[in-house]
């Protein structure tokens, strides 16, 4: 006996071809992971010592040499001797592409590439050698100076690299700000309140410590006028919280100049009187656990 069926009797599941091709690239990705974990493992157990303890050098990023360099030439502290070493390593640093990234394989981070690029000029370097016309270029391609982050540009501004006015104004007065509002000092994270006061301190008071003649950064940005003003625009529409910040920015800054907040002094001992009280060594490891923190409070202290 034959039985027959017609193409119309048959059922035939189809399945879409994205979706295979999906499948396929989450067995590739997963077989992938297990290997990259296994050679992962493997290359620290070679390492462990017999002890079964680990050691190995502790590093960071760039920035971790170049803000220690500014905030010595900040504290007029540039004759360390143990800063040419540290610039050595610096220079070690220097990618292909001619700028320094967060990570190996990173993207060009502009904040640390002008920083490096500031504390090769401190050290010596010409602007026109060739590994720093590559790292001029690096930052050019990327956005200028003025895409530097806000807490780079506190550098630059306590140096004379660019405008205070280039900085966002932090008030001192957050400090008084009680625990029932949203926003307090106490509700901040860690990392962010260590830095934060000791920031708006710097940003009141304003100090600079002018640079020898040819330290500039005026070459990195492509419209010099950041080197001035905020590079953050206005938003199109007028009700975001991003033009709110904005306004407060530039009103505050005008207050600033014309000496017309009655609060300032009394804010600034009591933000000075709130660092130095959870930087007490009886009761505290320091405070914050993050150099960048270390920075913003010894250059506060000054």
């Amino acid at each position: 006996m034959t039985i027959t069926t017609t193409p119309q009797s048959v059922d035939v599941l189809e399945v879409p071809h994205d979706s295979v091709n999906e499948r396929e690239l989450e067995v590739s990705i997963r077989f992938e992971a297990k290997e990259s974990l296994s050679i992962a493992v493997d290359a620290l157990l070679s390492m462990q010592r017999e002890d079964g303890h680990w050691r190995a050098e502790l590093e960071g990023d760039s920035i971790t040499n170049s803000e220690y360099l500014l905030m010595k030439w900040i504290l007029h502290q540039e004759d360390d001797p143990r800063l040419p070493r540290i610039t050595n390593y610096l220079r070690m640093l220097q990618r292909e592409d001619g700028g320094w990234g967060q990570y190996p394989g990173s993207p060009v981070d502009v904040s640390a590439t002008v920083k490096a690029f500031v504390c090769l000029l401190l050290a010596g370097d010409s602007a026109d050698d060739e590994h720093m016309v590559r790292a001029k270029r690096a930052v050019i391609e990327n956005g200028g100076a003025e895409a530097c982050n806000s807490f780079t540009n506190f550098y630059f501004a306590c140096l004379g690299l660019i405008d205070w006015d280039a900085c966002p104004a932090i008030p001192p007065e957050i400090v008084f700000v009680p625990r029932w509002c949203d926003f307090n000092m106490d509700y901040l994270s860690a990392w962010s309140r260590t830095m934060i006061l000791p920031l708006a301190v710097c940003s009141a008071l304003r100090p600079v410590r002018y640079l020898p003649d040819g330290i500039s950064i005026d070459d990195l940005f492509v419209d010099l006028r950041f080197k001035y003003q905020l590079s953050k625009a206005f938003d199109r529409d007028p009700f975001t919280w991003n033009n709110f910040f904005l306004l407060a920015d530039r009103v505050m800054k005008v207050v600033q100049k014309a000496h017309a907040i009655p609060t300032r002094r009394d804010a600034l001992k009591k933000a000075e009187e709130w660092i130095v009280a959870r930087a007490d060594g009886r009761h505290t490891q320091g405070l914050g656990a993050i150099r960048s923190e270390e920075h913003t409070s010894e250059l506060q202290s000054h």
